[in-house]
């Protein structure tokens, strides 16, 4: 759930309306409350790497065919070859520990770089994620973009998200979120449980 103090359209997915984006139009600045996932395995009905990992692939064939979808050449060898490689050291056998083996290899196996400034990097007519994976080099778009595709290769829905990162709280308790706090991640569906948070930024 969102609520929202300004006028905002709610873009959703799918006949059941899964959450899609929000628009804001006239002034900007607006401040949102959403519903933020209980993780803690103490509490009931907890969001649990248990209950992650027997959620399943019953997916609503709509959002499959939206989150899984792949466009021409955004699934090249390049990453292909990234999706063999975890696949085969690996071996998830469920969409959760997939997701967390794609995240681990991407953001701690040594092989990928952060970086700003990829103005050298020239991949010719390769895709985003192709190009991640052959320079090595990205900053966090690069990172979740090329995740999101590894993932809609294995058949997993998801999709790549936008905002910002936690801000220190002030003494009342508000957080002051700045520009360069801008950050890029990827969300994973569950069935029965939503749309779940992996960051495979290094």
């Amino acid at each position: 759930r969102l609520d929202a103090d300004a006028t905002v359209r709610v873009i959703t997915a799918g006949p059941e309306a899964w959450f899609g984006e929000i628009k804001v139009s006239g002034d900007p600045v607006y401040a949102a409350a959403a519903a933020i996932p209980i993780l803690d395995a103490d509490v009931e009905g907890a969001l649990t790497e248990g209950r992650l990992r027997a959620a399943g692939t019953a997916y609503p064939p709509e959002l499959a065919a939206t989150y899984t979808r792949l466009e021409p050449g955004t699934d090249g060898a390049e990453v292909r070859g990234l999706v063999a490689t975890v696949m085969a050291a690996e071996a998830p056998t469920n969409p959760y520990d997939t997701a967390r083996a794609f995240e681990r290899y991407l953001r701690s196996s040594g092989e990928f770089q952060y970086s700003q400034n990829v103005l050298d990097v020239e991949c010719g007519d390769l895709g985003v994620a192709d190009c991640f994976a052959v320079s090595r080099r990205g900053y966090c778009e690069h990172f979740a973009t090329t995740m999101v595709v590894m993932l809609r290769v294995q058949g997993i829905p998801a999709r790549l998200v936008e905002g910002w990162l936690p801000a220190s709280r002030d003494a009342a308790g508000e957080e002051t979120i700045l520009r360069s706090s801008a950050h890029a991640w990827v969300e994973v569906w569950f069935p029965g449980l939503g749309w779940v948070d992996f960051d495979p930024t290094a």
